[in-house]
């Protein structure tokens, strides 16, 4: 009997020394298991930075796009305007073409007909 009890003995020490290698390992899995949530955390606070970012980028990229369509606006007004001035000022120009042509044909008729009028000048001052 004491053989017996001496066998269960051992293996019920057996077990005892089996149960704490299995606790040992089990704190080291666990250990690591609060190193990777740990690591989790830390990649879930960059990912929300992330996420900011990527909020703020969206948002300067709508700005970016509506200043683009004020710009296209802004562009096709001034063009409009660009074009009205440029016909202005073309007819303008027409006008000052035709104006100086009508003073040099002036200047032309005049020095034509200046002996003339010298000559009548001389006349009606006698």
């Amino acid at each position: 009997m004491e053989k017996v009890l001496n066998q269960i003995l051992e293996k019920v020490t057996s077990l005892d020394q089996r149960m704490d290698k299995l606790d040992g390992r089990m704190d080291k899995l666990e250990g690591r298991m609060d190193k990777l949530d740990g690591r989790m955390d830390k990649l879930e606070g960059r990912m929300d930075k992330l996420d900011g970012r990527m909020d703020k980028l969206e948002g300067r990229m709508d700005t970016l796009e509506n200043n683009q369509q004020q710009m296209q606006h802004d562009l096709k007004n001034l063009s409009g305007k660009v074009e009205v001035i440029y016909e202005q000022t073309a007819g303008l120009l027409e006008f000052r073409t035709a104006s100086l042509r009508f003073q040099k044909e002036t200047e032309k008729t005049l020095l034509r007909h200046e002996d003339d009028i010298a000559l009548l000048k001389k006349v009606v001052t006698r």
